[in-house]
């Protein structure tokens, strides 16, 4: 668990924690002001579950790669070429999604167009 050593010690004041990890160094719960997020790991370290508030994202594997995720209800599926980089990605009516893969910081997000 991560507080804000830094505020405490300098005010004598318990401070909440922003931040809980697990044992592996993933990030358990997030809280900030306004929001919580909570993420649900498997044994691997693979993120199964992401909980925003009421929202719910659901993360699918196949051995080690992610191949679909569940978000409002909608999945979407991971495209691999024969190296496992991902290529696209794709909607349940089989469209490709226009989002932009940041493999520096392992994010994906979608493409804003002018």
């Amino acid at each position: 668990m991560i507080l804000d050593v830094s505020v405490a010690q300098t005010t004598g004041i318990t401070v909440e924690p922003k931040y809980l990890y697990d044992a592996n160094d993933n990030r358990l719960i997030s809280k900030s002001s306004n929001n919580e997020i909570v993420t649900v790991y498997n044994k691997k370290g693979q993120k199964l579950l992401e909980i925003k508030g009421n929202k719910y994202i659901e993360y699918y594997y196949f051995e080690n790669l992610l191949i679909a995720k569940k978000e409002n209800g909608k999945l979407c599926y991971y495209h691999y070429d024969l190296f496992n980089n991902i290529v696209f990605i794709s909607d349940e009516n089989q469209n490709i999604r226009l989002e932009e893969i940041d493999f520096v910081n392992d994010a994906i997000s979608k493409i804003m167009r002018n």
